[in-house]
């Protein structure tokens, strides 16, 4: 039986998702102020627990609903990095977890019915088994099974929040994500050697500070880490079904600092996904009609390419530049594609694209689930999770019941699973396909 979600019963937008009540405000300011010091650094201002107590803030903003989705979908990569650095031995990964089940118990109890796709994600659990038990069960194998179950069960319970809880307040995760990319920066600057912009158009400053510093230090961090929660926080923005009252809602002055966080990254991926995003957006809008969805997508890809081409970036320089698929995206995929050869079949098993045991992984959902479950494997995932998506094509404008498309931030973490994450990643993507493919709307 697949959920429902009723339009009548959809929320005013003005109750629930807003950034109008005065400790978003505040924190609005705060996002302003730690940017404005990324290019006027002031000695001695401790950046990493100015922002963290933004972070702690803006958690402290949400409702239950909203926190406990924040902390199990987006919190555990910062707070690793930060025990990381901070020498505290904790796995945020399960810490996140267990808060967020915490905050989301009361829902959990009254309100969410997730039995067909725990039965989905079992078949799932099945097939990772069964190829862990052919792979070469090294740590690898053993730390990914067990993260893939783990996060895979519990993600589907804030899926189903996200699409179903009439209290998700998108805005204040957007504003979230921005303290998360922040948080980011200043642990480089508080912990690594990363240097300060040279001037407010040096877009290169951070990713440049990266590709010196990583090749004598062990870091915890990429600008990715930075500029993938800035492209979900742009594409929870565009999520609302009224883009024309986000400017009443204090919503601009979130949306700027975002765009400056993604420029700062440099990360292609965030780049690039966020046109891809607002693409998908302007295409699922049933009221806006076909001539003007053709005259904006003509003017979105020639505003795209001119910024491409005129903005001073040597990361979107590199990808222009390249004359191979691996150079563009910077990834080499040479290893993925001689497992291919060998083990196309049945793949090398769960964990196996790793030869020693560290973590390793072709930055590529499709190709990981070849190279380690194989034709086999990969070919069931997708009739299990893809096919019944494909098949029903009014999935992809789902309105949550707190009246915002479900998609954007899906498109963000498919991007980022195409471009960047191994399974235990990427399974968040693969979960919350199942659970849109279960829910319609009237």
């Amino acid at each position: 039986m697949e959920d429902k979600i009723s339009s009548n019963n959809m929320t005013d937008l003005n109750t629930t998702n807003t950034l109008s009540n005065p400790l978003n405000r505040w924190i609005t300011y705060g996002i302003w102020l730690m940017i404005t010091l990324i290019y006027i650094p002031i000695p001695a201002v401790p950046g990493t627990l100015i922002t963290f107590t933004l972070f702690i803030l803006s958690l402290y903003s949400m409702n239950n609903e909203t926190r406990g989705f924040a902390l199990m979908c987006f919190a555990a990569p910062v707070l690793g990095a930060l025990f990381f650095v901070l020498h505290i031995p904790l796995t945020a990964y399960f810490i996140c977890l267990f808060l967020g089940l915490v905050f989301l118990r009361n829902y959990i109890k009254s309100s969410l019915n997730i039995n067909e796709e725990f039965i989905y994600f079992g078949l799932l659990v099945i097939i990772f088994l069964i190829a862990y038990l052919y792979g070469p069960q090294h740590s690898y194998s053993n730390f990914k099974l067990i993260y893939i179950i783990s996060i895979g069960f519990c993600s589907i319970i804030y899926w189903k929040v996200y699409c179903q809880s009439p209290k998700l307040q998108s805005l204040a995760l957007a504003q979230f994500l921005c303290l998360i990319s922040l948080l980011f920066i200043y642990i480089a600057f508080d912990f690594y050697p990363f240097k300060h912009p040279a001037h407010i158009f040096d877009l290169d400053f951070f990713r440049s500070s990266f590709s010196f510093i990583k090749k004598s230090t062990d870091m915890v961090l990429t600008y990715h880490s930075v500029g993938i929660p800035a492209m979900m926080g742009i594409a929870l923005i565009l999520s609302s079904f009224e883009l024309s009252k986000l400017r009443k809602r204090n919503v601009v002055t979130l949306l700027l600092p975002l765009i400056i966080l993604l420029l700062i990254a440099q990360a292609r991926q965030a780049i690039f996904g966020t046109f891809i995003i607002l693409f998908i957006r302007l295409i699922i809008d049933t009221r806006i009609s076909l001539d003007k969805k053709i005259w904006f997508s003509v003017i979105l890809a020639f505003a795209s390419l001119l910024i491409l081409t005129n903005l001073k970036s040597k990361a979107i320089e590199g990808s222009m530049n390249a004359t191979t698929l691996s150079q563009s995206l910077n990834r080499d995929y040479d290893n993925a594609f001689k497992i291919l050869e060998t083990d196309f079949i049945l793949g090398k098993g769960l964990g196996g694209f790793s030869t020693n045991g560290a973590r390793a992984y072709p930055h590529n959902l499709f190709l990981e689930l070849f190279c380690e479950l194989g034709m086999v494997g990969t070919l069931l995932i997708v009739m299990i999770v893809f096919v019944p998506l494909v098949v029903k094509p009014d999935r992809f404008r789902l309105l949550t019941i707190s009246n915002f498309y479900a998609l954007p931030l899906i498109v963000a973490i498919f991007i980022r699973s195409m471009m960047s994450s191994d399974l235990i990643d990427s399974i968040t993507l693969i979960t919350a396909i199942i659970v849109i493919s279960k829910t319609q709307t009237n």
